[in-house]
């Protein structure tokens, strides 16, 4: 299991409120 940098986790999680398509497949590739 990877690390996630705070900077990061938060910037995922305004992703996942944000509830974007784009954001979600983004993440999804990222991850």
């Amino acid at each position: 299991q990877w690390v996630v940098e705070p900077q990061f986790d938060a910037i995922e999680g305004a992703i996942m409120f944000a509830g974007k398509p784009e954001h979600n497949l983004y993440s999804l590739s990222a991850a």
